[in-house]
């Protein structure tokens, strides 16, 4: 509103400023006699202002300076004005076509724009600065500068994506890739079928945001039998799309040996000679997706059991969280578990933890979704726990700029790995594009 109210009222101000300038005396030389006009006459000259016409007045050359001063100024003022709301008008009634035009050129295709959506968009920009993107979204709060915005290479739409008429309009045959990256797991997949029912035969890759492991593994089987298929009845290609849990792609990083990324080789450096120890305890404070991530990753790269593996969880619903990893992963053996009720702002449930501990080097995984609760009970712990040269810590971040890490050093010393989740999903994203090929420019 104020915004509206600043455009409306800019004209008026330009006129009624020139028109105290020539009130007050000052004189222009092409038309000395112009303050003598009736008022009527003089605002028709100065409307003229609006569109170059200054220059058949000639510049000030008598009057008060100050009012000198000011008609200048509307001279300049008047036509940078005119031409703005001319550029406005122009992209307003072009903004309904503009989307038709990007669609016909090949371009990405982001569907939910939170954190995960933006390092999507990020990875692509850095991948290559000169893509098109489009951004379906809900919440026109994730846009950056309106509900319907157009930059230069970039369009941002709000839609609802539970109506089913959401794609209607989309073109998807000069899409180069879509990323599905809704909060929704269920909602991901529905777009997911509805995509492939409207591409038919174009040869699109997708990815694929899902919470579910299992769900994960049984939609990349049946993809890879599209695809031995499709290889067998010499139909067209299927492409091998990914469907990916953000935490697992994360953490993935510091474990798998097939790839370094460049963005992340200091941490898994760091990691890989935490794993050349003995490592006797993992203590969990929050065991959510991440944690759950984690130690999937954990019990597939090392072996936990011939070592005696101890695992502490302290977590509001440690019973519920533990459970619930059992289904997701009933591949793994029974562990050497202990539950602790209990939220980490709870001081006594952090010494119950360390004592639960045995002797020899830990790693302790601060994996809750408060970023800044994961950094302050991680110093606290550190504070506390008088082995401080055992203890190796595991600290879940949104993204690495958000935390100073020389800070950190003080409090924590150099034993801890910051995992900036939404950085590191993106490079995720570069491994993969390298797995099929894909050039890349990060790090």
């Amino acid at each position: 509103m104020k915004s509206i109210f600043i455009r409306i009222s800019a004209p008026f101000i330009i006129i009624l400023l020139a028109l105290l300038a020539f009130e007050n005396g000052v004189v222009v030389e092409y038309k000395p006699d112009l303050g003598d006009e009736p008022v009527g006459i003089l605002v028709f000259h100065v409307i003229s202002f609006f569109t170059f016409g200054a220059k058949d007045y000639g510049p000030p050359v008598a009057g008060p300076l100050f009012w000198q001063s000011v008609l200048y100024f509307v001279y300049y003022a008047a036509p940078v004005i005119c031409l703005s709301a001319l550029a406005e008008t122009i992209y307003l009634l072009s903004k309904p076509f503009l989307p038709l035009l990007l669609y016909r050129k090949k371009h990405y295709l982001i569907i939910g724009y939170g954190r995960v959506g933006k390092a999507a968009a990020s990875y692509l920009r850095e991948m290559d600065p000169d893509c098109r993107i489009v951004v379906l979204d809900s919440n026109p709060h994730q846009s950056p500068g309106g509900v319907n915005l157009f930059r230069w290479k970039f369009l941002f739409l709000q839609r609802d994506m539970n109506d089913p008429k959401a794609l209607d309009g989309l073109r998807l045959d000069h899409c180069k890739e879509v990323f599905l990256l809704t909060d929704q797991e269920w909602l991901n997949l529905k777009l997911y079928y509805a995509i492939k029912d409207k591409m038919n035969d174009i040869n699109t890759r997708m990815f694929v945001r899902v919470s579910s492991i299992d769900l994960i593994s049984f939609l990349r089987q049946k993809n890879q039998l599209l695809i031995k298929e499709g290889a067998d009845t010499e139909k067209p290609s299927v492409t091998m799309d990914n469907f990916f849990n953000v935490h697992m792609a994360a953490c993935h990083q510091l474990f798998d040996q097939s790839h370094i990324n460049d963005m992340l080789r200091k941490e898994y450096n760091q990691f890989r000679s935490w794993k050349e120890t003995s490592i006797e305890s993992l203590i969990f404070f929050g065991f959510g997706r991440f944690g759950s991530a984690f130690l999937h990753e954990m019990m597939q790269y090392v072996d936990v059991v011939e070592k005696s593996f101890k695992i502490i969880i302290v977590d509001p619903k440690a019973d519920e969280a533990w459970k619930r990893f059992e289904i997701d992963y009933p591949q793994y053996p029974s562990a050497d578990v202990h539950l602790i009720k209990s939220g980490m702002e709870d001081m006594a449930m952090l010494e119950k933890a360390f004592l639960a501990i045995d002797h020899g080097h830990s790693v302790a995984v601060f994996g809750s979704n408060l970023e800044t609760h994961n950094i302050r009970y991680a110093t606290a712990f550190h504070k506390m726990y008088d082995r401080k040269d055992e203890i190796r810590y595991i600290i879940r971040a949104g993204t690495k700029n958000n935390f100073p890490e020389k800070l950190l050093e003080k409090f924590l010393g150099t034993n801890f790995i910051l995992i900036p989740t939404y950085d590191w999903v993106k490079a995720y994203f570069e491994d993969q594009h390298m797995a099929t090929g894909h050039k890349s420019s990060i790090g």
